[in-house]
């Protein structure tokens, strides 16, 4: 999953590693869409969308039926599943890692886990999760 910016806005797109490796859309819309993060199982992905007009975290299928619903409340940018897909963590506005709790795709009122340092910003690609 990769960002592609196509008139004036940023879409989510996937490059598959197999078949013909033709590039195809997979969120395209007037608002920014960013951050995409498949599920552990591949089955679910999540992402940063400003179609509320901020940047909240969002969750729908890769393929096959479902809706995309949104996850935050309050908004969120660099979505991470936790390895198990159990959990989305993210990055609120103030800055701190919020949390959703995720169960066969429907989801939990996000919690806050920890303030982050003054540095954080979620303008920048840097949360991460490890299984620890």
């Amino acid at each position: 999953m990769f960002d592609v910016h196509t008139e004036g806005q940023q879409d989510l797109w996937v490059l598959p590693l197999t078949g013909d490796g033709e590039p195809w859309s997979f969120v395209e819309s007037s608002f920014d869409e960013d951050d995409g993060q498949f599920s552990p199982d591949g089955r679910w992905v999540a992402y940063a969308s400003n179609r509320s007009e901020r940047y909240e975290i969002y969750v729908g299928p890769f393929e096959g039926a479902g809706d995309t619903v949104q996850v935050s409340l309050e908004g969120g940018k660099q979505p991470r599943w936790r390895e198990d897909g159990r959990e989305i963590l993210c990055l609120a506005p103030d800055g701190s890692l919020m949390a959703v709790g995720m169960a066969r795709a429907r989801c939990s009122v996000p919690v806050g886990r920890f303030r982050c340092s003054r540095r954080a910003s979620i303008t920048r690609r840097q949360a991460g999760v490890s299984g620890d």
